[in-house]
This record gives structure tokens, C-alpha cells and sequence, in this order.
């Protein structure tokens, strides 16, 4: 079994069809969000066909922002929708994510 990392540093759309997940894939791979702006719509189809998401430090803040549309949803259904794409794993010194962000992951009990 071979392991993938991809690291999201992308601003705009991003064909992912390349990466061949179904069951019988010979390898996973983890996605890593890092502290820039990301397009929303690339992230969710990565998040979809990765095994695990890590969210850098502040890259939290981009994953938690990027899912909100406030014209589109009320504030309960903006939280609902970010329950869909949990990153498994926050790391870093902490020193960048928004106490907010954070209370939110550590809340849906993300491991920080």
C-alpha cells in the first residue's frame, strides 16, 4: 500500500481525476491544508477522495471560512455543512487559528 500526500496550495479549480480512489486503489493519500486562501469547490472534491485531512495551524481558519456563504445559509446550517468536511488532525503551534475556529474542531472533537 503506498501513501499520497497533496497538499493543497491551490487558488483555483483543480482537476483531481487523475487520483484513482476507488476500493481496489493500490495507494491513499492525505490532504494538508495550509494557511492560504483555497478555492471551495477543489477542496471538497479532494477532502471526498482523500483517507485523512490535516489542517495546518491556520489552515483550519481557511477550511472553517471557505465553508460559509452567509447569503446562502443561517448560521445552524453553515455549522451543519461544516461537519461534512472535518479535517481529522489540526497540528502546529497553534499560534495562527482563530479561537473560534478552534473552539468549533475541538467541539466537533477534531484532535488538536
Amino acid at each position: 500500500m503506498h501513501i499520497y500526500i497533496l497538499i493543497l496550495m491551490i487558488k483555483r479549480n483543480f482537476d483531481s481525476s487523475f487520483l484513482d480512489l476507488s476500493e481496489k486503489a493500490p495507494f491513499q493519500f492525505f490532504l494538508i491544508i495550509n494557511n492560504i486562501e483555497i478555492e471551495v469547490e477543489t477542496f471538497k472534491d479532494l477532502y471526498q477522495k482523500s483517507s485523512f485531512c490535516i489542517c495546518c495551524d491556520g489552515g483550519a481558519n481557511r477550511v472553517y471560512d471557505s465553508l460559509s456563504d452567509s447569503e446562502k445559509y443561517h448560521n445552524v446550517l453553515i455549522n451543519q455543512y461544516r461537519q461534512s468536511f472535518l479535517p481529522h488532525l489540526i497540528i502546529g503551534d497553534l499560534d495562527s487559528i482563530r479561537p473560534e475556529v478552534k473552539q468549533f474542531y475541538q467541539e466537533k472533537e477534531v484532535s488538536i
